[in-house]
């Protein structure tokens, strides 16, 4: 099955000192990361570059339990792609922007 987390990472760091935080999906031994909209400063990390802010860290999680959720609804159809982290990915941001627009109406 898929995983998902969120990933920040040091050398990421954008120019204004913030960084990005990632969805880093996972399956079958491959990796890719997602940008997300959420950005977080030095001071917002620990040491080993985890978000440390409660309010960042609620948002993120609810992004990541969607994620899960949409990912056990698709079940098996992971295992029978030729080429699965590209199609997820996409799936995921149709999703994602899907959700968004819909929210927005």
């Amino acid at each position: 099955m898929a995983t998902v987390s969120a990933k920040v990472f040091k050398h990421h760091k954008k120019a204004d000192g913030t960084f990005n935080v990632k969805i880093c999906l996972y399956f079958k031994g491959v990796r890719k990361y997602m940008d997300t909209n959420h950005f977080v400063s030095e001071r917002q990390l620990n040491k080993r570059y985890k978000v440390n802010d409660k309010f960042i860290n609620t948002l993120i999680e609810k992004t990541l339990q969607e994620y899960r959720e949409t990912i056990s609804e698709l079940g098996g159809c992971f295992g029978d792609m030729l080429h699965p982290i590209p199609w997820q990915t996409d799936h995921l941001f149709c999703w994602q922007r899907d959700a968004a627009h819909a929210l927005a109406a």
